[in-house]
């Protein structure tokens, strides 16, 4: 489990952007590729694929990381407090 996000961090804030910049370069030369003619291509298919989902899910995961956690559902009414 990583340490929640610091943004007071400058480290922990510099190596967040070359995780992002990483994940973007990657869909973007993977988007590069797919459109060139087929015979240009250096991936297939099925690289595209796998390419593309990977640096999509570093790139949600990163987000999630910054997300702050959820606040607790609240009490339907009339109910107990939790103890």
């Amino acid at each position: 489990m990583k340490e929640p996000f610091d943004p007071n961090d400058p480290e922990a804030f510099r190596r967040l952007v070359i995780e992002i910049r990483v994940a973007l370069d990657d869909i973007d030369a993977v988007a590069r590729d797919m459109l060139r003619r087929k015979r240009r291509r250096s991936l297939g298919r099925a690289q595209h694929r796998k390419l593309y989902r990977d640096a999509r899910a570093k790139l949600i995961q990163i987000l999630e990381h910054l997300m702050p956690t959820p606040p607790p559902p609240p009490a339907p009414a009339g109910a107990a407090p939790p103890p």
